[in-house]
Formats: structure tokens, C-alpha cells, sequence
């Protein structure tokens, strides 16, 4: 293992931490995590898509996913990447399916 050296830098920049841009007011997802999760999601819509993969499992990973973003000020960021996977609302998808992606509240 590799120690890096300190940095010092203004805190209006923020610091990196597990994935996330901690700045002064906000908790960001850094753009990174979000290209690598939402090109991983993307693999596996055309993996549910082509009969790979179930849409049950589909729905566990982009749950997880929207769960370790929830710590961060991310609403906006979990309805576009939902939009971009094409599942924001699809009248023909049945209930439960849309069910599967929504926590108690009813919130993605």
C-alpha cells in the first residue's frame, strides 16, 4: 500500500470520500461513481432485456444502487438515471414491477 501525499486545497473544492464529494453545505455523488454505476445498470437492462438476467434482480441492484447514493443529495441524479434506463414510468410494465423500485414511501 501507497500513502499519498496530503493535499491542501480550499474547502469551497470539497473532499473525496467513499465515493462522494463532501463539500460545505452538500454531499455530492463524484461523476466517476455515477459513469461507472450507471454504465453497469445499462448492462444489466440489456442483460434483463435479452432474458439473462430477472427483472427481481435488476430491481435489487438499482435499489442498492439509489441506497448508497441516498446519502448524498442525489433525488435528481436517481430520477435521471431512471429516465436514461428508460424505467420512470412505463403504463404497460405491471404494478409490482414499479413497486420493486420504490422504498416505503414510494420514493425511488
Amino acid at each position: 500500500m501507497r500513502l499519498h501525499p496530503w493535499q491542501v486545497r480550499a474547502t469551497r473544492e470539497g473532499d473525496h470520500f467513499l465515493g462522494f464529494r463532501i463539500l460545505e453545505d452538500q454531499v455530492r455523488v463524484r461523476r466517476t461513481s455515477v459513469a461507472r454505476a450507471e454504465k453497469r445498470l445499462a448492462v444489466l437492462a440489456r442483460a434483463v432485456r435479452v432474458g439473462r438476467l430477472s427483472k427481481e434482480t435488476f430491481a435489487l441492484s438499482l435499489r442498492s444502487t439509489f441506497a448508497h447514493w441516498r446519502h448524498a443529495d442525489s433525488w435528481r441524479l436517481c430520477g435521471r438515471t431512471l429516465a436514461r434506463l428508460g424505467k420512470l414510468y412505463d403504463p404497460s410494465e405491471p404494478e409490482d414491477w414499479r413497486a420493486g423500485l420504490t422504498d416505503d414511501r414510494g420514493t425511488p
